[in-house]
């Protein structure tokens, strides 16, 4: 890995002595940070997020075009394989329903989209039905979608779903009761 075009990006975004990077294989890598700068879970994996983005950048000037899944902060030595999983669980499941051309998937971003593939298919659309059949039948319905897309969008965060709208964050919590 030490000779591969890839290692001095690699080495410069994630240059703390303390991070971990470790090549899986020829195709694959896996990179633990650490946070010494005792951000909060949110602020952290948004300042991990945007390592891995510039980490992209730096790799796409060197003609190497690269995915990258994220897990969420792990505590203590005993998260980080739950942590692995949901950074991988995330890049499959990210590559198949994000945006063309979106490379960078966060678990948290799409967590609701990684709780329903764990669900067999039947279930999936037995829910589909029940809850968002509902919703389409509803007079307002353009505008409940677009209230409860937010707010899958912005990880079920109702202060955030609201600001992006923009809506008072009392007027998002009453449509998605409708």
């Amino acid at each position: 890995m030490h000779d591969a075009p890839c290692a001095g990006p690699l080495k410069e975004t994630f240059h703390h002595p303390k991070n971990v990077f470790c090549p899986l294989n020829s195709f694959s890598a896996c990179s633990f940070l650490v946070n010494d700068r005792k951000l909060d879970d949110d602020k952290f994996e948004r300042y991990v997020f945007e390592l891995c983005r510039s980490c992209m950048s730096l790799l796409s000037k060197e003609g190497i075009a690269v995915s990258i899944g994220i897990g969420q902060p792990a505590k203590d030595i005993g998260e980080l394989a739950e942590s692995y999983r949901r950074a991988r669980e995330a890049l499959t499941l990210g590559k198949k329903i994000c945006q063309k051309g979106e490379r960078c998937f966060s678990a948290s971003d799409i967590i609701m989209e990684c709780a329903l593939a764990s669900i067999p298919l039947k279930k999936q659309k037995d829910f589909a039905e029940q809850v968002l059949g509902k919703l389409t039948a509803h007079p307002d319905s353009d505008q409940l979608i677009e209230t409860f897309c937010a707010w899958c969008d912005h990880s079920f965060k109702t202060n955030e779903a609201a600001k992006s709208l923009p809506l008072h964050r009392n007027t998002l919590l009453y449509r998605l009761k409708n």
